[in-house]
């Protein structure tokens, strides 16, 4: 389950990165102009996508994406980390205020994205959103099965329940993974290990690793996003120390320790994004104002020369079977192409259009 971050610039000290190397080769090797794919070329596996109230699937050799899912409370979903279901619910506002409002939810639905099936769970819940997280919190994938749920009930405590829908299994969750809240979680694909970021006074990120049956652990300061590696053995992010002016994209143990220096950033005006891998952990891709590949396999990171937007539903995703990413270069227009970067041809091909964004690629056909 692959969540996107809009990076701030935090000036920051971070201890011990200048210590290590100024990173790895940078080689420019553009991308031309997206294409049509010759007839022998195809991908695996099926998009998922979405629009206001809809979800829609795309296959190799469909004419248009067709709709598996209406619900009108589909806005942000939260995808399975397969990408095979999505999670909604029903919220109501019973509050507004300038900074906070009041929700009840009654249900959550869990749909198969590929033929609708929706699992419900009855769930009456009320909180408030300025205090305890967005619209889209207190709920998290744990893995491609359960999800966990934050709820304050009737005894006024707040508890952590794990569900499976698909089973209609509810179980209290008393596991030191869990933090203080589901909000600011991000499950390691083990799903054995959390990583939790809290921003105290002035800006600064403080990531706190949970692992059960260990002491949390609070790593350095100064990394502004980290993303789990596929191994769940440590991270990658970027750091900023504010005292060099120095900003690096690093590789790091679960001790916070960066184990490799991958590339130096500009720490000056710029946005960087961190995408995610390759299936097979060998591409890490990330926006430096174009699209990077860093390729482990030969020590070198490779600008596209593509240029995407950021916006909240334009995220690249890599196909759960071989060495291609999907995206979308910007939101503009009524039909937006979607686009599959090939790493083996190293072309990029237009393979439908649809007016909305990208919410996942699950290996799933049905």
């Amino acid at each position: 389950m692959r969540c996107w971050i809009l990076l701030l610039l935090l000036f920051v000290m971070v201890p011990g990165v200048a210590a290590q190397d100024a990173g790895w080769p940078v080689e420019e090797r553009c991308v031309g102009e997206p294409t049509t794919p010759s007839d022998d070329w195809t991908f695996d596996g099926t998009l998922v996508l979405t629009s206001p109230g809809q979800i829609h699937n795309y296959q190799h050799g469909w004419e248009t994406p067709r709709v598996s899912v209406f619900d009108p409370e589909i806005a942000f979903p939260l995808v399975s980390p397969d990408s095979r279901h999505v999670l909604v619910r029903d919220l109501t506002v019973l509050e507004s205020h300038e900074v906070s409002s009041l929700y009840r939810t009654t249900e959550i639905r869990v749909y198969d994205v590929l033929d609708g099936t929706v699992y419900v769970i009855e769930w009456p819940d009320e909180f408030w959103s300025g205090m305890r997280g967005s619209r889209r919190a207190p709920i998290i994938w744990l893995d491609s099965e359960h999800f966990l749920v934050e709820r304050t009930d009737t005894d006024d405590v707040d508890r952590f329940y794990a569900i499976n829908s698909f089973a209609n299994d509810i179980e209290e969750w008393n596991n030191d993974l869990i933090p203080y809240t589901l909000a600011v979680l991000s499950i390691s694909p083990d799903s054995e290990k959390g990583l939790y970021l809290m921003t105290i006074g002035g800006g600064e990120n403080v990531w706190t690793l949970y692992q059960p049956g260990r002491e949390n652990y609070d790593l350095p300061v100064g990394f502004i996003d980290l993303i789990w590696n596929p191994d769940s053995k440590g991270m990658t992010g970027i750091t900023l120390d504010r005292e060099r002016h120095e900003m690096q994209l690093v590789k790091i143990d679960l001790s916070g320790e960066i184990t490799q220096a991958i590339l130096e950033l500009s720490p000056d005006g710029e946005r960087y994004q961190v995408w995610g891998w390759s299936q097979d952990a060998n591409y890490l891709l990330f926006q430096n104002n174009t699209l990077h590949v860093v390729d482990y396999s030969n020590q070198v990171v490779v600008d596209t020369c593509i240029e995407l937007s950021i916006f909240p539903l334009n995220t690249v995703y890599a196909a759960p079977d071989g060495n291609q990413f999907v995206f979308m270069e910007s939101p503009s227009g009524p039909g937006n192409p979607i686009q599959i970067l090939d790493m083996d041809t190293w072309e990029r091909y237009i393979v439908a259009y649809h007016s909305g964004g990208i919410i996942g690629w699950t290996a799933a056909t049905g």
